[in-house]
């Protein structure tokens, strides 16, 4: 385990609308804020999405098993804004849902805002933190400065 204790920075409140990517929003936003580590919590509806829903197999690393929905869903995420290299990257994991099915998984990529999502930015400062791509787990994990391992 690894881990950094930190406060609260700014806070900003969101609106994403119709149309409108919202990862691609939280990006530009991460950007022109200078937003370098984040908690996002976000509500609203999706018209369409593809998202990972899982690893093929238990392995490492996995294959991932990516679903797309082409119908309006509700959606409900929690994530972060962290960067990689020099880009912002946002892990996203969120629920979809409407009369006929429930989904739940990382939105990584392709989604379209119906009607509005609105967001919650929690900036975290007082440390640093960066994704880090490890092969071995296949994922981008989370590191911090200074180090704090216990």
């Amino acid at each position: 385990m690894d881990y950094a204790v930190g406060t609260i920075g700014r806070i900003l409140f969101v609106r994403i609308d119709h149309g409108e990517n919202p990862i691609e929003e939280l990006r530009k936003l991460a950007v022109k804020e200078e937003i370098k580590q984040a908690n996002i919590t976000l509500l609203g509806a999706t018209g369409d999405a593809r998202f990972v829903s899982g690893p093929k197999e238990k392995k490492l690393p996995p294959e991932v098993i990516w679903t797309e929905l082409s119908d309006v869903t509700e959606v409900l995420g929690i994530g972060n804004i962290l960067w990689e290299e020099n880009e912002p990257k946002i892990h996203l994991h969120t629920s979809f849902g409407n009369k006929k099915e429930t989904k739940l998984g990382c939105l990584r990529e392709e989604a379209t805002t119906y009607i509005v999502i609105e967001a919650v930015i929690i900036e975290i400062t007082g440390f640093n933190s960066k994704r880090t791509h490890d092969k071995r787990l296949g994922a981008s994990i989370v590191t911090f400065q200074p180090k704090t391992q216990i």
